[in-house]
């Protein structure tokens, strides 16, 4: 026998305003729990650099004098309760070549051909003008195009 799955009801008219004031009032608590979490953030993160305990990797960590429960909750509300023993500040370090540096460096060695490639894109501009001229026609244009649709859900205010 097939499982059924219950969806909510869809909000009355009347309890559409309920449903919208709660949805308001969490929002807003995201909100300002964000601001808070952002300004902690910053506070610990100085914090972590002035008096951290050195880690390998150039990371700083500090502990908690005890562990506290942390109630985490993941995108369907699932509860996960974690313990938080300290905090830790993460060097991260991102790298990547200098296009003008490397080619630079290729024109001296003479390796531009050796390690450069031609990658073919296409012109929307010139697409867009073979079509306006006719050379490509409106029905061969229309085939081309991805079209896709999707919503998104705004407030309306005054």
């Amino acid at each position: 026998m097939p499982r059924k799955i219950r969806r909510p009801a869809v909000p009355t008219a009347h309890d559409l305003d309920n449903e919208v004031s709660e949805y308001l009032l969490n929002r807003s608590a995201r909100e300002r729990a964000t601001a808070h979490e952002n300004r902690y953030k910053a506070e610990f993160m100085a914090l972590l650099a002035e008096v951290g305990a050195p880690q390998e990797g150039g990371h700083r960590i500090l502990n908690l004098n005890e562990p506290l429960t942390f109630a985490s909750y993941n995108a369907t509300g699932k509860l996960t309760e974690k313990q938080v023993t300290g905090i830790r500040r993460v060097r991260r370090e991102v790298t990547a070549l200098d296009a003008d540096k490397v080619m630079a460096l290729l024109e001296r060695k003479g390796l531009v051909e050796l390690c450069t490639e031609t990658v073919r894109v296409v012109n929307e501009d010139a697409v867009l003008a073979a079509n306006f001229d006719g050379t490509i026609t409106d029905e061969e244009m229309e085939a081309c195009w991805n079209r896709s649709e999707n919503f998104a859900f705004y407030l309306v205010e005054e």
